[in-house]
């Protein structure tokens, strides 16, 4: 057991706006529903527990905030490797734009073009647009799959927003943990 519980109750005597939520550990997909189910905010923000945020990672990703932009995604630091995609800019994918991209991410496995966006950190998700895609399930996060959990969310996210953002800078630090739900396969 680490100090994680000490240092979230310190951030939640300084913010109001941080709930914190306990649990056994069933998983991060009951975890993450939960917290949709809890969430209150126009985005939401998905980190795991082993990974790090860059310093300014939530103000790089809300400069891609616009009225019909539904999904956000940014860059990955895995290992201390920056990945690189195939633009230097930011790239914001309209609905006709978005069959080659979804192709792209979730069939072709193109990593350099499209590193980690198949995964669901390094993103900004509108939270008003996840419950009418998902409202005749139970669970937004498919419980009980340990691997691929974030790309079941992903398919029909990517597929039903009304546009989705590259933006072009690192706000995510990936890390391997070999004690992690995905190494165990």
């Amino acid at each position: 057991k680490d100090n994680t519980q000490n240092i979230i109750e310190k951030y939640k005597n300084k913010d109001n706006r941080i709930i914190i939520l306990k649990q056994d550990n069933k998983g991060v997909s009951v975890a993450r529903n939960e917290g949709i189910k809890r969430a209150t905010s126009e985005w939401l923000l998905f980190v795991d527990g082993d990974d790090i945020l860059e310093k300014d990672a939530v103000e790089n990703l809300t400069k891609s905030i616009d009225n019909d932009t539904d999904l956000i995604v940014s860059k990955v630091i895995e290992e201390g490797q920056k990945y690189e995609w195939q633009f230097k800019e930011n790239k914001k994918f309209t609905e006709a734009e978005k069959s080659e991209l979804i192709k792209s991410v979730f069939y072709e496995n193109q990593i350099g073009k499209y590193n980690h966006a198949s995964n669901n950190f390094a993103k900004l998700y509108r939270n008003t647009f996840i419950e009418p895609i998902e409202k005749e399930k139970q669970s937004y996060f498919v419980e009980g799959v340990n691997m691929g959990e974030d790309v079941l969310f992903n398919i029909p996210y990517y597929a039903n927003a009304r546009k989705i953002a590259f933006c072009n800078c690192y706000t995510y630090n990936y890390r391997w943990n070999t004690e992690g739900a995905t190494k165990k396969y």
